[in-house]
């Protein structure tokens, strides 16, 4: 699914060929287009990209997130991946794996399996990483 309030009619011609997506792809790769604000929640299978703004909660049991540079989420995420390149202001609840892109803004608290902290990300809030304790308490320090 590709969202956008762009008229295709209106749009400069391009020397580049244009990607055709069948209905098995547009299943697998879900964009949401740079001018567009969608208010509400995202739930999805495959992956979502979002170039524009997202107010709402965004949830997927099977995908991952792709937050596009000149893109916002407020709102909180929770899915299997997600590379942010833009803005958060929001919870992440990673299953697997987490990338914090140079440039990018998280303000909120992450939980995930793993996190790749790339220099020039900017990181607000708490984190935990790593696969919970089998006892469920911390450990004790030293």
């Amino acid at each position: 699914m590709i969202l956008s309030k762009s008229n295709s009619r209106n749009r400069e011609p391009s020397s580049e060929p244009e990607v055709a997506f069948t209905p098995k792809n547009l299943e697998k790769h879900n964009i949401l287009a740079e001018d567009v604000v969608l208010r509400g929640s995202i739930a999805f299978e495959g992956e979502l990209q979002v170039d524009g703004r997202v107010e709402g909660t965004i949830e997927s049991k099977s995908g991952s997130v792709v937050v596009g540079a000149s893109s916002t989420i407020e709102g909180d995420v929770a899915s299997p991946n997600i590379t942010v390149h833009g803005e958060v202001h929001g919870n992440l609840s990673i299953d697997d794996r987490c990338v914090l892109a140079e440039g990018c803004k998280l303000i909120g608290d992450l939980k995930a399996a793993s996190l790749m902290l790339e220099e020039g990300a900017v990181f607000w809030g708490k984190s935990q990483v790593g696969s919970s304790p089998k006892s469920g308490k911390a450990p004790a320090r030293k």
